[in-house]
């Protein structure tokens, strides 16, 4: 074979190789890269963002250190509210492990003051003292 047919394959396979390379890292940079969910999106996977604070009112619940938990622990804060229970078999252990991962993530944030409380849907089993054992095994600074 002729030595300019060789550099001519050679530059045709170089070409043919570096154009895959850019077209892998493309759709891995696309892959990769976090995108915002449309207010639709949200809403379909059960999320709500309201466009102004809603006053849940006066009310008072007992939190798993057995103190009062009023409105004013939501006062100036964004609050991520849960309900579940603790006798639930996976979905609610899955989702506080997933809060408390969210949690982590926020750690070096402005969004660091996230509150995160769990309002049990089953208050004839979960006593103060059982949501003190089973809501900080998920993160010490969420409240039930």
């Amino acid at each position: 074979m002729a030595e300019s047919t060789q550099r001519g394959v050679r530059w045709t396979v170089f070409g043919v190789l570096l154009f895959m390379l850019v077209v892998v890292l493309s759709f891995i940079h696309r892959v990769g890269e976090p995108r915002l969910m449309s207010l639709a999106e949200t809403r379909a996977n059960g999320l709500f963002l309201f466009d102004t604070p809603r006053d849940p009112g006066a009310f008072s619940l007992m939190d798993h250190h057995g103190t009062p938990f009023t409105r004013d622990a939501l006062t100036n804060r964004w609050t991520m509210i849960f309900f579940g229970f603790t006798h639930c078999p996976d979905i609610c252990p899955t989702t506080l492990a997933e809060l408390a991962e969210l949690k982590a993530q926020l750690v070096d944030t402005e969004a660091n003051d996230l509150q995160v409380v769990m309002l049990t849907v089953d208050p004839a089993r979960d006593t103060p003292a059982r949501l003190a054992e089973y809501v900080p095994y998920f993160h010490r600074g969420f409240w039930a």
